[in-house]
């Protein structure tokens, strides 16, 4: 009996030397292969995270500064990294806000040599602005569409100075085996609707009309986007006060969404009554005020003028307008004439009593 369970516990000593050797063994491979096999119960650590630092440090000497870092899956060592191109050789301040005047964005393959050297093997340019602010989205992911490999990122884009009102936004996804992008546009203006969004519209559809898999996940991305306005059954009802700035541009047939100065404004003015109080919608900043004793006007500085009947208790839009420069606008009232006057010396002047209101009014 003695001997038997002798023979029992030098075999469960062998047994936990050995395993204690094969799970050493398996961290080692581990911190090379950067794998982990969770079916047998073990635990590998990861070591992407270190070569990835190290890569990044490799790079840093060759003035290259990537704010996305991914391990491409096509072979050991090689990795897919996203970076800006810098003129000045320097590091940004915020890795996903550039204001240079000219801007090259790479998506490029490096390949991490015995820990010692990086060799950059390839690159694509994934986006060139001029004069432009940008902003990159910090979620940036990797995605599996149609069993490929992919990054999916969101670029905010806005001209400098005054020149285009419209601002931009960039659904992208980059293939880490091609490094081919593939871009869904989104431009629009700034919504009173939801906080620092965009009401607008899809642009270059037609361009991914080839890839359908790759356009319904750029839609799924917008669709989830808080940087865009996304309509709802009340934005159908022309009558409702979210429509109100829409309703009107169609009745007048124009769109006042200007660069440096003022639209047009024709005649007879066509507009309609609202209950909602217009003026705390309107995002521009109020400079302006005029009244008499129907009505009381209001001019928001590079926005709309709004109107509100003292009688009926009802708001109503006068001119609806948006812009970047050259917008100063005064307002005032004689004789029953309502005077819009821009800095640049143009003026309209529109008779109160000339108003066209719809017959019906907001529900």
């Amino acid at each position: 009996m003695k001997i038997k369970q002798a023979l029992i516990l030098s075999s469960c000593f062998m047994l936990m030397l050995s395993s204690a050797c094969t799970t050493n063994t398996s961290k080692k491979k581990g911190s090379n292969s950067g794998t982990s096999d969770t079916s047998s119960g073990q635990q590998v650590l990861p070591a992407v995270k270190d070569q990835s630092e190290l890569l990044r440090k490799l790079l840093k000497a060759r003035h290259i500064y990537p704010f996305h870092v991914v391990p491409s899956p096509e072979s050991k060592d090689t990795y897919v990294v996203l970076y800006q191109q810098s003129s000045e050789k320097k590091a940004p301040k915020d890795i996903y806000f550039y204001t240079e005047d000219e801007l090259f964005f790479y998506a490029a393959k490096v390949q991490l040599i015995n820990d010692k050297e990086v060799r950059l093997t390839s690159k694509k340019l994934v986006m060139q602005e001029e004069s432009t602010y940008c902003t990159i989205d910090s979620t940036v992911n990797n995605v599996k569409i149609a069993g490929k490999d992919y990054i999916s990122l969101v670029y905010r884009k806005e001209f400098k100075g005054t020149a285009i009102v419209e601002k931009f936004i960039d659904f992208q996804l980059i293939d880490l085996s091609s490094l081919d992008n593939y871009t869904l546009g989104f431009e629009g203006v700034y919504s009173f609707k939801c906080k620092e969004c965009l009401e607008g519209r899809l642009t270059n559809e037609k361009k991914l009309e080839g890839k359908p898999e790759l356009l319904a996940f750029l839609k799924g991305m917008v669709a989830k986007s808080p940087h865009v306005y996304h309509p709802s059954e009340k934005d159908k009802d022309p009558y409702h006060v979210l429509n109100y700035e829409i309703k009107w541009e169609k009745d007048n047939q124009a769109s006042n969404h200007m660069a440096n100065g003022h639209g047009e404004l024709e005649f007879p003015v066509r507009t309609t009554y609202y209950h909602t109080n217009l003026f705390n919608l309107n995002q521009g900043t109020e400079v302006e005020t005029a009244e008499n004793e129907q009505y009381l006007f209001k001019s928001f500085f590079c926005g709309s003028v709004i109107g509100f009947d003292k009688q009926k208790k009802l708001y109503f839009p006068v001119m609806i307008e948006s812009c970047n420069g050259f917008c100063s606008k005064n307002i005032s009232i004689n004789a029953g004439v309502l005077k819009i006057s821009y800095e640049d010396e143009v003026s309209y002047e529109v008779p109160l009593a000339d108003l066209v209101f719809d017959k019906q009014k907001e529900k």
